[in-house]
């Protein structure tokens, strides 16, 4: 019963590390998503025609170049944040499945 105990004090804590790290990395996350973002709305904003001053054609293409590319800068950035935090994830997942069942291997060995 001792062992039993043990074991599931172990996976608890395990659990526990498991969650402080994807916690951890979900915060990361965000945080990157977040700056992309402000990134875009200023990109976006600086693109507005300012005033009601006649707009040049070739300043007005270089304003919406400009954008397009922090939009796309900025969906790329989302895909590998999201990337980033599901293979961290699945990582983390097999990590303590294999520390999970050493433990377990060792301590039936023990007995």
């Amino acid at each position: 019963m001792v062992a039993t105990s043990n074991y599931f004090a172990d996976n608890q804590a395990q659990l526990n590390e498991s969650q402080k790290k994807f916690t951890e990395l979900w915060k990361e996350s965000q945080k990157e998503l977040e700056e992309s973002q402000k990134k875009l709305a200023e990109t976006w904003t600086q693109s507005l025609p300012q005033g009601m001053t006649q707009t040049n054609p070739t300043e007005s293409f270089e304003k919406t170049m400009n954008f397009q590319r922090e939009l796309i800068n900025a969906v790329i950035n989302a895909q590998q944040v999201t990337a980033r935090l599901t293979i961290e994830t699945q990582k983390q997942f097999w990590d303590d499945y294999f520390k999970t069942t050493q433990k377990m291997a060792s301590k039936v060995t023990a007995s």
